[in-house]
């Protein structure tokens, strides 16, 4: 399914016509630089480490009985989609725009530990999380026992 991340195929004429290439040209070369994207993002987002407690907990006496055992959080946000007439229904959000579901993990750094991108933005949260946890091809950090 064709999904435009640029936003509108104006925006994508435009810029084939600003650099005076063809849509096919642009296309492929929009390709490349989100697979150097998708690269970097393996690279720079890696799991946490599990093994000891955050430093943001330790300082802090009356965080650490409740949080001594927190290892990040997990939210997920909705980024606007242009999808085509035919395809829209799916990726409608609760707010009527069309959206892609995006769930992501950080450490207690703001770093981010995990991101799992791609579903319609009718897609309950719930239903991302536990496809991110069930699934092992997502490699998905499970935190060890009695952490969270």
């Amino acid at each position: 399914m064709f999904i435009s991340i640029v936003g509108h195929n104006d925006r994508y004429r435009d810029i084939a016509e600003h650099f005076q290439r063809s849509l096919n040209t642009i296309g492929e070369h929009f390709k490349k630089v989100l697979r150097a994207f998708i690269l970097l993002g393996q690279e720079n987002i890696k799991p946490p480490n599990f093994s000891r407690c955050p430093k943001q907990i330790l300082k802090k006496p009356k965080l650490y009985p409740f949080f001594k055992d927190c290892i990040g959080t997990i939210d997920g946000t909705h980024v606007s989609a242009s999808v085509p007439l035919s395809k829209q229904i799916p990726y409608r959000g609760r707010k009527g725009d069309t959206t892609w579901n995006v769930m992501c993990a950080c450490n207690l750094d703001m770093k981010f530990t995990f991101v799992y991108a791609g579903w319609e933005g009718s897609a309950n949260d719930c239903r991302v999380f536990n496809e991110a946890l069930n699934n092992p091809k997502f490699e998905f950090p499970h935190p060890p026992p009695g952490t969270f």
